[in-house]
């Protein structure tokens, strides 16, 4: 994978709002699965999916120390910000499930949690 770190959160960012402009009701589904993780009753199998989320944060860490190395995303600890920018993709699709009417945010405004603008 030769992509830039930070290209591949933005785009993350990107296809993530636009499924929710597209299909409103997409957001109802992040909130289904941050619930349904905490249902004692919950098969293994389905737990096993819905651990997705935490491994998506493990797999953030090498990404965000990769764009680190290479000045494109900020100085910090990598797990920290990688709970900060998904857990904030998280809130953000969670408010607009419960409050659809409200309009998804520009994706540049998350990825600036990564964003490294010394770069610049």
């Amino acid at each position: 994978m030769n992509e830039s770190p930070l290209a591949i959160f933005t785009a993350a960012a990107e296809d993530l709002f636009d499924m929710i402009r597209t299909h409103p009701s997409a957001a109802k589904m992040f909130v289904l699965m941050e619930n349904a993780q905490h249902l004692d009753s919950l098969s293994e199998d389905l737990k096993e999916i819905l651990t997705e989320a935490d491994k998506l944060i493990k797999k953030s860490i090498l990404l965000i120390e990769k764009g680190q190395l290479l000045g494109e995303i900020k100085q910090g600890n990598a797990e920290a910000l990688a709970v900060a920018f998904w857990c904030s993709i998280q809130g953000i699709t969670q408010y607009i499930a419960l409050h659809p009417e409200t309009l998804c945010p520009n994706s540049r405004w998350v990825i600036s949690i990564l964003e490294n603008r010394e770069a610049d």
